[in-house]
């Protein structure tokens, strides 16, 4: 969420990017038995389409043309290495100059949609595996590729920020403001943590795809070093999940209860802060306050 919030609100438009067909001319350049056959639907921060190379079906990906955009793909592209490396044929970076400006794109295996949606217990089972994974990597201190990693600390200080810009703007009540800087009070102590433990920061389930019966996360251009608990409690604000909102849901999350509501919170705020400074918070159907009302209600 943070690094869409630092792109809509840096945005020069006049740069964002060139048109589809100079990206997809520059990637037939490097590959010129390549077909690009489909686009995929848009992200915020990448351009994404499949394509048939020597007659086998990938899925590239490539990015806005902002530093930042070009940073956080080359982070996902190794994060991905380092986490299904072994597991899929092929997640390959390539460099492509487009008109003069230099371009990474990412290559990897067509996975497939999921089946089913999943549950509470997929969510928890996908999201251990990860961290399992990732602390069996020795990630050196040095590696260029993750210097653009957030902190959970960035993430809460950019939490307060927004809901002092909320206040400015008369769109949170006082009592509610109250209660949300309650919980970022709750979170204040992790934010110390220097422990690298790898957050996706936008885990939903579109992101998440999957090869044969194994479930893999895709975009990992928000990862961050965060917090164990909050990649489940971000994926439980989306709509989709509140028909699992009742009062014992931390205990089936395995996450302390104050402190999981403290991160629904704080991810709530970090989504309508970016719905505010894209302008598509008026469109909402809840407002900031009843948003923020129903996840206190899990206390």
């Amino acid at each position: 969420m943070l690094s869409k919030i630092y792109h809509a609100a840096t945005l020069d438009k006049s740069s964002v990017a060139y048109s589809y067909l100079d990206l997809k001319e520059a990637f037939i350049d490097y590959f010129p038995n390549a077909k690009i056959f489909n686009y995929a639907p848009g992200g915020t921060l990448g351009i994404l389409f499949y394509a048939l190379i020597d007659e086998k079906k990938y899925f590239v990906k490539t990015h806005l043309n902002t530093r930042l955009c070009r940073e956080n793909l080359i982070k996902e592209i190794t994060i991905m290495k380092m986490l299904y490396g072994d597991l899929l044929d092929t997640i390959e970076r390539i460099e492509v100059t487009v008109k003069n400006t230099p371009y990474t794109f990412l290559i990897m295996d067509f996975l497939q949609s999921l089946e089913c949606l999943p549950d509470i217990e997929d969510i928890k089972k996908l999201v251990a595996d990860v961290s399992c994974s990732f602390e069996k990597i020795i990630v050196p201190s040095s590696s260029l590729e993750l210097n653009c990693m957030y902190m959970f600390s960035h993430i809460h200080s950019k939490g307060s920020e927004a809901l002092d810009t909320f206040t400015e703007h008369n769109l949170i009540s006082y009592e509610i403001s109250l209660e949300c800087r309650k919980c970022l009070k709750n979170l204040e102590s992790l934010t110390t943590i220097d422990k690298n433990y790898l957050c996706h920061g936008d885990l939903s389930n579109k992101n998440i795809l999957q090869k044969n019966n194994t479930l893999i996360i895709i975009d990992w251009e928000d990862a961050f070093w965060g917090i164990p608990g909050y990649d489940i409690c971000y994926w439980m604000t989306f709509f989709d999940q509140r028909k699992y909102y009742e009062k014992q849901i931390f205990n089936k999350l395995c996450v302390d209860t104050q402190i999981g509501i403290s991160i629904m919170i704080l991810v709530v705020i970090l989504k309508s802060y970016f719905s505010f400074i894209n302008n598509s918070y008026i469109n909402n159907s809840l407002s900031f306050d009843q948003r923020i009302k129903e996840i206190l209600s899990l206390l």
